[in-house]
């Protein structure tokens, strides 16, 4: 007698906070890698999107306006006395200021963009799907609440305990050559 494992093995969590809205699997059918599995109100998370993609926009309108202002403080030096170089020094600054909040911004408007997708909780391998453990309604937190988990099919591990005779007796037959050993590749039917 033996038991069978599945290769694959996996809990599924959500990766945000929220509700559930939907489910979208039948408990115990295959389900493939990508397959959403619940959904969780994806509303905070577009709100949240929404506000950083603005703050974008605000960062890009602030460097054209500091390149602007720095052009033109770049072009007023020229004459000698008119600008200080410490102004032209600040200009600079405020362009360069600007330009790195055009990238804070534009990286938290990924994470933003990421924490929209993880409203839509896939399955990360081919398999059977266990049951729900929540059901609508329920809130799920981020990391921490098992929602389902998935097991692989093909392949799977066999494990066999062996009585000690029968382990010497199988050990005899590969030393006569009468059966080849699965550590030289030999395959062993299973049914």
């Amino acid at each position: 007698t033996g038991r069978l494992e599945a290769v694959e093995s996996v809990e599924v969590r959500a990766r945000v906070t929220g509700y559930l809205v939907s489910i979208d699997f039948q408990s115990g059918k295959p389900v493939k890698a990508g397959d959403r599995l619940f959904k969780i109100d994806p509303r905070p998370y577009q709100a949240q999107l929404d506000e950083a993609n603005g703050q974008v926009a605000l960062a890009k309108a602030q460097l054209q306006l500091a390149i602007a202002d720095n052009a033109r403080a770049k072009e007023v030096a020229k004459t000698p006395g008119a600008i200080s170089q410490q102004d032209v020094d600040k200009y600079q600054a405020a362009e360069d200021e600007a330009a790195a909040q055009v990238t804070a911004s534009e990286a938290a408007s990924e994470v933003s963009a990421l924490n929209l997708s993880f409203t839509d909780v896939v399955s990360p391998i081919d398999g059977i799907v266990s049951r729900n453990l929540l059901t609508i309604g329920n809130l799920v937190t981020q990391d921490q609440t098992l929602l389902t988990t998935v097991v692989s099919q093909d392949p799977l591990y066999a494990y066999y305990d062996i009585d000690e005779l029968t382990l010497l007796r199988a050990e005899r037959l590969i030393q006569e050559k009468k059966i080849q050993s699965t550590a030289k590749g030999a395959g062993l039917p299973v049914q």
